[in-house]
């Protein structure tokens, strides 16, 4: 099931790029967040199963829309656009595809993650208040994204790890070089990225690990690229309410970067209005940066009266005055934000050694992140 989920997924992607004239680098990202959000949504709502039903449905009319526009001259996939994305693609379902013989290793892997992923699998719904493990307030959105995965097949660890990798590559999309002419160089670049981000402990492939820190990081990094490499147009810089929408759904108390996002947005579009380079007007930009804050507080609130249902509070909340949350980083007050602050850049110029999640060894020596 997991290889027929992948497949759609590419087929969705073609079919998205097309129909919504988007660059090869777009795509792949809005549609992992697609994914995320339908399901998020008639999980919360209506059902899980309603969910999946509308996703494969997606990616089923995808596939009939892909033939169409070939068969119309429309989507050629031997053009060097197309070649760019499918290599980029192929690298990466190869990647994914060594993932899949890698085993649960690490604590909160064990305690949170898998277990999650696995409620989900057998209740085919979010948890309710009797349910017991990891952070009970931390939203599901890597798991409901594996979900598909593992629909109608036996529970595997590997299959976790698959989509574990696409979740965390496929963003990877937006930093492809628009201007970039031959696909080798592309997945060459792609590699090299790749290397460094294992150099500074983002773990996938054959050293996976479903911790989401990475997959957070990288998002946020990826939404940013988004925005910088898009004619920023009113249509795609829109679509980011769906990229802002399944971000929150990574892991908690990620508002604050969300309103960090939307403030580059709106200094960036400011200052092309003041160099009247705009491609938007005056009214346009305040529905955009409007529509952004209420979708990003709508997935951070719904989550939040979903928990308060089932009677569970919120286990840490950040999302305070961004002001005082970069004047505490900045110029801590206290010994303990000192020590905070000095773990996090010693830890993010630590080099590794590329560790192996089957070896027990080196786990304990080379912590994740």
């Amino acid at each position: 099931m997991h290889l027929l989920f992948s497949f759609l997924i590419i087929s969705f992607i073609f079919s998205l790029k097309k129909r919504f004239d988007l660059n090869y680098s777009q795509s792949p990202i809005l549609v992992i967040s697609l994914i995320i959000t339908v399901l998020y949504f008639n999980a919360l709502y209506t059902s899980l199963n309603i969910g999946y039903f509308i996703v494969h449905l997606l990616g089923i009319c995808s596939i009939f829309d892909n033939i169409y526009l070939i068969n119309k001259n429309k989507l050629k996939l031997f053009q060097n656009e197309e070649k760019i994305l499918i290599s980029f693609l192929i690298f990466c379902f190869l990647i994914s595809i060594a993932s899949l013989f890698v085993k649960f290793g690490i604590w909160d892997e064990f305690t949170h993650w898998a277990p999650q992923t696995k409620y989900l699998y057998l209740k085919n719904s979010l948890r309710d208040e009797f349910t017991e493990f990891g952070v009970k307030s931390y939203p599901v959105g890597s798991a409901l994204f594996y979900y598909p995965f593992l629909r109608y097949s036996t529970f595997n660890e590997g299959v976790i790890y698959f989509g574990h990798s696409f979740l965390l590559l496929l963003p990877l999309a937006c930093f492809i070089d628009q201007k970039e002419i031959s696909w080798q160089k592309t997945i060459f670049k792609v590699f090299i990225l790749i290397i460094f981000l294992i150099v500074f402990g983002v773990r996938l492939g054959p050293i996976g690990s479903i911790y989401m820190d990475q997959v957070v990081a990288i998002f946020f990094g990826s939404i940013l690229v988004y925005y910088i490499n898009s004619k920023k147009t009113f249509k795609e810089i829109i679509l980011i309410s769906f990229l802002l929408i399944s971000f929150l759904q990574l892991k908690d108390s990620l508002l604050a970067f969300s309103f960090l996002i939307i403030g580059f947005i709106t200094i960036d579009q400011g200052t092309l209005f003041y160099q009247r380079k705009n491609n938007i007007t005056l009214k346009q930009f305040f529905v955009l940066i409007s529509t952004l804050s209420i979708f990003s507080i709508l997935s951070l609130k719904s989550w939040e009266f979903h928990l308060e249902s089932i009677n569970i509070q919120r286990t840490w909340n950040i999302n305070q005055n961004l002001f005082d949350i970069i004047t505490i980083t900045l110029f801590p007050s206290e010994e303990y934000n000192r020590v905070i602050l000095n773990n996090f850049i010693n830890k993010l110029f630590e080099l590794y050694i590329i560790p192996n999640q089957v070896s027990e060894n080196l786990l304990k020596y080379f912590p994740p992140v």
